[in-house]
């Protein structure tokens, strides 16, 4: 349990899957929500029960021109890079990100 609270945290196909079934999702979610689902089931042993919208591990895809508006609208922590000109900590753009 020690690596979920690793910065490089990269969970296991087997993890992906436990959090998917648990978030009740059908999309692959962002390696930070599978720590969080990780953390509080098994590391706190506590039920679930976070109403919130899981980030598709997708957000961290390559941005281009031609998708640049929309990914700064969806994602605070581009927002705040591009727009902001402001370079966040790990820990700042993973609570941004956060729903």
């Amino acid at each position: 349990m020690d690596r979920l609270f690793a910065i490089d945290f990269e969970p296991t196909p087997e993890e992906v899957e436990k959090a998917k079934k648990i978030l009740n999702i059908d999309y692959e979610p962002h390696p930070q929500c599978v720590r969080c689902v990780l953390y509080h089931t098994q590391y706190k042993r506590l039920d679930f029960k976070i109403q919130c919208k899981p980030i598709p591990k997708s957000i961290d895809d390559p941005v281009d021109e031609s998708n640049i508006l929309d990914r700064i609208l969806e994602d605070p922590y581009l927002f705040a890079k591009v727009i902001l000109n402001i370079e966040l900590r790990h820990h700042q753009k993973e609570m941004l990100r956060c729903t």
